[in-house]
């Protein structure tokens, strides 16, 4: 470009818009479609509708229970001391304890549940719990169905109609819970019935009464064996730690009927330390048992020698014994009374001992509270209880062969061959006493040849009186003690929160 000229014009640049979007023909393109989008849009929302509202709805209800890991109550940390125990609670057991057939059909007994109700809607039938106009009275000496429906309608306040829904009903053998239903026909005999009549068919056989009914009212309704409902409340049952190595349980299931979860989790706990606690009173009922054959025993001789002490003295005219007489009786009452409870002590050692060597597989009965002895026997004898009740808890839900069953029993042999040990010592340490007692007792029986012949029979009867109630009287302090204990029982675990 020469310099001094001007420079020539630039032509203009053409400047582009690019990815805009055309709504307004997008728009008048499926516009011309309207019917059909409105058309699914009322499907869309109606079908949404229709099953918000018929839909049967699924309610979580949950409850937790809080294991005691605790057992010094009962000396256990004394024996883990020595390796004989470990004194933490098997976590694992009482879930399996918890989730068990044997409990959920305790449950289910005792919230009479076989029979389910439903209210019949336009599209689907509800099941319903609470507020039923009529109760079912099964009769399950006979066999019952499992599955049909029934459907009735009060007439007035004196009859009913009954229809069976489903011709073919599963029948159970009222004499094997665990038997496979067999199938056969479910007919009624009839239509109409009155209150409280019974209705029989092939396989079934119940009464109805009217709690609150009106004629017109429309129930269905079916019943269902205890063991069937028993296995599907123990498979819906959830049970897990709130977190690792926590004592804390949470206990959930999922129902269409909250109030009917509501009240089986409830239940379930309920009778869960409801079976712990029968199982802790048993050995407190075994004290109590042993304590009673023994007054049972002794009560027959303290009334002989009752007897035989009156009609002495009315005979002989000998009512009182001199001084000499009374300080010689004074130092034998004292003797006899320590060799009396010697005695009970050494015939609960050798009861013990028997059993330890001829019942190894049954349960403890002997009882716990009668001998005032070390620390460490009572220990043992308490400690052999409570592994026994956890067996017995184990045996219910486990095979023998579960590694936690094994534990136990392991658990179990170990504390009774060092009971045995202290057994053995025991007795002969009371034999031995017991020896040493009656040298002293002849000792001063010594001094009676220098008292009247009177005097001396009616020292020796008294002396026989005085033994027999010296005795009964220590087992009958035993049993109010062991009354009292057995009232103060409590399990060991416990609910923290009830089904919500």
């Amino acid at each position: 470009m020469h310099p001094g000229y001007p420079n020539p014009p630039q032509p203009p640049i053409a400047v582009y818009k690019t990815n805009e979007t055309d709504w307004k023909a997008i728009i008048f393109r499926y516009l011309r479609y309207w019917p059909v989008i409105l058309l699914f849009t009322i499907l869309g929302t109606s079908a949404g509708y229709m099953y918000n509202r018929y839909a049967t709805p699924i309610y979580t209800v949950s409850s937790s229970v809080l294991i005691s890991t605790d057992k010094t109550n009962y000396g256990i940390d004394f024996i883990g001391s020595s390796g004989l125990l470990n004194s933490s609670n098997s976590i694992e057991g009482e879930i399996g304890i918890l989730k068990s057939y044997a409990l959920a059909r305790e449950s289910v007994e005792a919230l009479n549940l076989n029979v389910q109700f439903f209210m019949e809607g336009y599209l689907k039938s509800s099941q319903v719990y609470e507020n039923i106009p009529i109760q079912v009275s099964v009769d399950w000496d006979r066999s019952s169905t499992i599955r049909g429906v029934f459907r009735l309608m009060i007439v007035d306040d004196k009859y009913f109609t009954l229809k069976m829904e489903e011709e073919v009903s599963s029948v159970l053998n009222p004499m094997d819970y665990l038997s496979k239903p067999k199938e056969e026909n479910g007919l009624l005999t009839k239509r109409a019935y009155r209150f409280g009549e019974t209705v029989t068919g092939d396989g079934f056989s119940f009464k109805v009464k009217n709690l609150f009914g009106s004629p017109g009212d429309l129930l269905l309704f079916k019943i269902v064996d205890t063991p069937t409902l028993a296995r599907s409340f123990q498979q819906i049952l959830s049970v897990s730690l709130v977190k690792n190595q926590s004592p804390i349980l949470i206990l959930s299931l999922q129902t269409p009927v909250k109030k009917l979860g509501e009240d089986y989790l409830n239940k379930l706990m309920e009778m869960y330390l409801k079976r712990e606690l029968e199982q802790k009173s048993s050995s407190t009922e075994s004290t109590i048992n042993f304590v009673t054959q023994q007054l049972n025993a002794i009560s027959d001789s303290l009334k002989v020698s009752e007897d035989l002490l009156q009609n002495y003295r009315v005979e002989n005219k000998v009512f009182n014994l001199t001084m000499e007489g009374s300080t010689i009786f004074q130092k034998l009452e004292e003797l006899e009374k320590e060799k009396g409870q010697m005695e009970v002590h050494l015939k609960y050692f050798q009861n013990l001992k028997n059993y330890l060597n001829t019942q190894q597989q049954g349960d403890l009965a002997i009882p716990l509270g009668i001998v005032p002895t070390d620390p460490f026997f009572n220990t043992l004898v308490q400690s052999l209880m409570d592994l026994q009740i956890e067996r017995s808890r184990l045996n219910d839900n486990f095979s023998v062969s579960t590694p936690t069953s094994r534990d136990n029993a392991s658990r179990i042999s170990n504390v009774k061959k060092s009971l045995q040990e202290n057994v053995n010592l025991s007795i002969d340490n009371v034999t031995t006493a017991l020896s040493e007692l009656q040298e002293k007792i002849e000792m001063v029986e010594l001094n009676l040849i220098s008292l009247p012949e009177n005097e001396r029979n009616l020292l020796a009867i008294r002396r026989q009186y005085t033994i027999n109630e010296n005795i009964y009287v220590y087992l009958l302090q035993k049993k109010a003690e062991m009354g009292i204990a057995k009232s103060a029982i409590e399990p060991k675990n416990s609910i923290l929160d009830a089904a919500k």
